[in-house]
């Protein structure tokens, strides 16, 4: 069975007919009248031309959703549909619900016109929009959340998304809520603060919900909103820094990729293996004091070891740009942390993952390439270690058996199954199995190149590997 077309595609496609294809069965299939304007001027980015006007399917009630559909003189036309009334943070101007903070025609106010060379920003006619904001049709808009430019002027969504973080999904971002289909934090958006379609007054910020005079301590001041530039999309490293479609805003640094670690809680970007409010998951907050170490929180003296507590983050100072070398050494925008020090880019062999320098070939956060990480799960009895690419094989996860423990079975999902812990014995002896390259093989141990059962090596980042573990104790890759 066809599926329905969407009527800002078809729309856009009429448009473009318009221009190549005029008097065919395309132009008239989507109800213009070619022959009313034989040479349209082309519409700007956002609008569309309907019957030889240029209109925004958006609000326009003769033409709302898409060109031959018209509102009932009774109805308005709000996010491209046909309605009683308005969404909230819309005014109805004319039938056509717009947002009075960044429409040129209505700003402010319905029929307050900005003049030529003028642009609405924040419900105020100005020279040009202001920090975090792009111009686009109507006026100055929110490129992360905005539904008829998600990431990019006129890119509108489908029927049934929403834009978040710009792009177009199917549901929001956690942390973020969906008010008239834009995905906003409602700690920090002036339009939507602490709900949606409460708007901030002009003289007013939306700082953790509420509106307020001044944004509270460890926030910046954007235009009307208080945000963390540290994971802020359109205010990534300072006021008006946005991120491009498809990166997001990781410790100030817009990131086209990160590690899985990193999830959005709370209107905030942070990373779940470290962060003491949200260690393992969102919903998981560490008493005072303690620090997350691998998702897990801790007391301060139980990081791993190479690791070392900054901020209250158990955190690597070889590989951390916002950490490099030492607690609060923070590394200039596009550079990395190679091996405790800043650095343009990273020595041969190693690879840039979250801001830092690593060797994908034996580290479990990023075994064989950035993200890739090995786990095992918990109660598992077992480290996760990378295997690095030696005797013909690619980088892969492995693990390594806590002492007094063997994994019999062979199977790494499930862990070091079997406990023997007051028995003094070896692999043979309690799994009836021979030793082979990479297996575990109990007490911490692994087997070498040449099928022998030996203590691992330490590499200088504190990571356990069996990195083309030879039979003399070193590391060949």
């Amino acid at each position: 069975m066809p599926q329905p077309r969407s009527p800002f595609l078809v729309a856009s496609f009429c448009r473009l007919a318009h221009a190549s294809l005029c008097g065919f069965l395309l132009c008239t299939a989507c109800g213009d009248d070619a022959t009313s304007n034989p040479n349209p001027a082309p519409c700007s980015k956002g609008s569309v031309e309907c019957g030889g006007i240029c209109v925004t399917l958006a609000s326009d009630p003769d033409h709302c959703g898409a060109c031959t559909i018209g509102c009932n003189s009774t109805e308005v036309c709000s996010l491209g549909n046909c309605s009683v009334h308005c969404h909230p943070g819309l005014d109805s101007c004319d039938r056509a619900c717009v947002d009075l903070r960044a429409n040129n025609v209505n700003c402010g106010a319905c029929g307050n016109q900005c003049a030529s060379g003028e642009v609405c920003s924040d419900g105020s006619c100005a020279i040009s929009c202001r920090e975090g904001l792009a111009q686009c049709t109507d006026g100055c808009v929110n490129l992360a959340s905005d539904y008829f430019n998600c990431g990019g002027c006129g890119n509108a969504c489908e029927a049934g998304e929403v834009c978040s973080l710009g792009h177009c999904s199917l549901s929001c971002h956690t942390g973020l809520e969906e008010c008239n289909r834009a995905c906003v934090d409602v700690g920090s958006n002036s339009s939507h603060c602490g709900a949606c379609g409460h708007a901030c007054d002009a003289s007013q910020v939306c700082s953790v919900g509420k509106c307020v005079a001044a944004c509270q301590e460890g926030l910046l001041k954007c235009g009307t909103s208080c945000v963390d530039t540290t994971n802020d999309f359109v205010n990534c490293g300072g006021c008006g820094k946005s991120c491009s479609t498809g990166e997001m805003c990781v410790g100030g640094r817009c990131a086209s990729s990160f590690s899985p670690d990193w999830e959005y809680c709370s209107g905030e970007i942070v990373n779940l293996m470290q962060d003491p409010g949200h260690c393992g998951s969102c919903q998981i907050s560490c008493d005072d004091g303690d620090v997350c170490d691998h998702g897990v929180c801790a007391s301060t003296s139980t990081c791993a070891d190479g690791l070392e507590v900054c901020n209250g983050i158990c955190v690597d100072t070889r590989h951390d740009p916002n950490h490099c070398g030492t607690c609060q050494i923070s590394c200039d925008d596009g550079d990395v942390c190679d091996q405790g020090v800043c650095a343009s880019t990273c020595a041969g062999g190693l690879k840039v993952c979250d801001g830092g320098c690593v060797d994908t070939r034996n580290d479990p956060n990023h075994c064989g390439d950035c993200g890739e990480k090995c786990e095992v799960e918990p109660g598992a009895h077992a480290s996760p270690v990378c295997l690095g690419g030696w005797k013909g094989e690619g980088p892969t996860c492995g693990i390594v058996c806590d002492p007094g423990y063997f994994d019999c079975d062979g199977d790494a999902a499930n862990g070091c199954e079997y406990d023997a812990r007051d028995v003094d014995t070896s692999l043979q002896k309690i799994c009836g199995l021979t030793c082979e390259w990479g297996k575990s093989c109990g007490g911490g141990k692994v087997c070498n190149d040449l099928d022998e059962c030996v203590v691992p090596p330490t590499l200088a980042n504190g990571i356990t590997s069996t990195c083309g573990l030879t039979s003399t104790g070193g590391v060949k890759c």
